[in-house]
């Protein structure tokens, strides 16, 4: 039962992407599906972490209604691991991001739910990555949040008046983004006026809205809400 189960998930995330072996971690394709990943390893000298969560938590994916998953996410390399029904901690399958964009993975804890989505990076250029939904995954538009971790080298102090750094996986504010339709996901800052000017047919509406219930551009309670409203009024 265990083989035909991995032979689906194997059939359904195709990707032809090879990866090589890298520092932080080396990426196998399995039969032309699944991708065998060594996960980013964590050295006891360098602070922090690239997981968002360090223990594998139980967790769905949207295609597999009966199944339960162990997954946790390198908020470093943007990868979603999926730990092995038998194997190390040292070897783990990955969800590959050229797959199918429409499977969601929930974490049963919280039902925190990643989706891979095309986006304009922060060097302007289009890519794809996992992003946390905050709205409903069939609204036209749909608000984001990325998580992010950076790793910084061990930086040693040059002079008395210089300050050595150790090595260190830093998490990041997380980012919010929009996704209008079929068009790419794009940041947003938190300038009410810069988001409402994101739709110049309802612009005033939006900012009137945004002002009356005291939306707060970085906070997803009200990002929840905003998020109702624009679908409403597209």
């Amino acid at each position: 039962m265990k083989k035909t189960l991995l032979g689906i998930l194997l059939t359904i995330f195709l990707c032809n992407t090879n990866w090589a072996q890298g520092e932080m971690g080396g990426r196998q394709i399995v039969n032309d599906g699944f991708i065998l990943t060594t996960p980013t390893q964590v050295n006891a000298r360098v602070e922090g972490s690239p997981y968002i969560t360090e223990d594998y938590v139980p967790a769905r994916i949207s295609v597999f209604e009966n199944k339960i998953f162990a997954v946790k996410y390198d908020a470093l390399l943007d990868e979603i691991l999926v730990k092995k029904e038998q194997g190390t901690e040292s070897e783990a399958y990955a969800l590959p991001k050229n797959g199918r964009q429409d499977i969601s993975i929930t974490l049963l804890s919280d039902n925190k739910t990643y989706q891979i989505f095309d986006y304009v990076n922060d060097t302007s250029e289009q890519s794809t990555g996992f992003f946390i939904l905050l709205n409903s995954p069939i609204a036209s538009i749909k608000l984001l949040k990325k998580e992010t971790v950076r790793f910084y080298e061990e930086r040693v102090a040059t002079s008395g008046y210089d300050k050595s750094r150790p090595a260190e996986y830093r998490r990041l504010n997380d980012s919010f983004y929009i996704k209008i339709n079929d068009q790419p996901a794009i940041e947003f800052s938190n300038n009410k006026k810069d988001f409402a000017k994101l739709f110049p047919k309802n612009e005033k509406e939006i900012l009137d809205f945004i002002k009356s219930e005291k939306i707060k551009l970085k906070e997803e309670s009200d990002l929840v809400k905003l998020g109702q409203y624009l679908n409403q009024i597209k």
